[in-house]
């Protein structure tokens, strides 16, 4: 039985190539889009991988069908083992696939002889694999150095406050916030066995229990926390303008801080 006219059976084999070729490169061309700087933020650092990954194959593809329909004799060059057994895979029989580098030798310390200059003269596709260019070091230096910074501070501030308290001063500091307030300007000191809820971090530091800097809180307005959240009891120093709150993970040091700031408060 004849195959019906307009099948892709009557069409020459050159024609159906060149179709493929199209549709493989139209493909190519909307993943390119896809990988675009300009959307390459909407996804996930995996998803691009991907994504750049399929458009390298698919590029590769189209030039492997591309060769293979002007020579059946197409000579492919690899600079590593890796890529000449993924080229090996995808163009089977279609190409002679060479490795620059033998195997087992580090291609860091490889040295081309005038013997392998010659397969890549007459190659129709050479590969090697992308480099890392100065900016991506340079990026991923300063992310490396970034986030050590981030994790020491955060080491630090979920260190206990340091606190004194004279008949003149009361301060109170952690790694990145602080607060002195003068012992005359202290409107109340009170101990309290819970912490009023938390709206809004408007400047500070909130990992587990540890809160440092300034919050707003519910009934209270705007101040300065450095507490641990799950250890009560609290001080709470209000000031004129608006108040600080301390405490330690041992209860029997926050009394003791308590009492000492009550009684300078009483001598004012």
């Amino acid at each position: 039985m004849e195959p019906p006219k307009g099948s892709s059976h009557n069409q020459p084999r050159a024609s159906r190539i060149d179709a493929a070729l199209e549709a493989l490169d139209t493909f190519a061309t909307m993943l390119r889009l896809r990988t675009s700087p300009a959307l390459h933020a909407r996804c996930s650092p995996l998803r691009s991988l991907a994504l750049r990954n399929l458009v390298a194959l698919l590029t590769l593809l189209v030039s492997f069908i591309s060769c293979a329909r002007a020579d059946n004799g197409t000579l492919v060059v690899a600079t590593n083992t890796i890529l000449a057994d993924i080229t090996r895979e995808i163009a089977g029989e279609r190409a002679d696939v060479r490795c620059l580098v033998a195997p087992g030798v580090d291609v860091h310390g490889f040295e081309p002889k005038p013997g392998d200059v010659a397969p890549l003269a007459n190659a129709s596709l050479v590969e090697e694999p992308r480099r890392m260019g100065v900016a991506a070091k340079t990026v991923g230096a300063i992310s490396a150095v970034m986030v050590v910074g981030i994790l020491t501070a955060m080491y630090f501030e979920a260190q206990p406050p340091t606190v004194s308290a004279t008949p003149e001063t009361f301060s109170v500091r952690s790694a990145l916030y602080s607060d002195d307030i003068p012992m005359r300007d202290v409107a109340s000191v009170s101990l309290e066995q819970s912490l009023p809820r938390v709206l809004l971090r408007t400047n500070g530091f909130a990992m587990g229990s540890h809160l440092r800097g300034h919050f707003r809180l519910d009934r209270m307005g705007s101040g300065q926390l450095f507490v641990e959240r799950d250890t009560p009891p609290f001080i709470v120093v209000r000031t004129r303008r608006d108040f600080v709150i301390v405490n330690f993970e041992a209860p029997e040091r926050t009394r003791e801080l308590y009492d000492v700031l009550a009684r300078y408060q009483e001598q004012r």
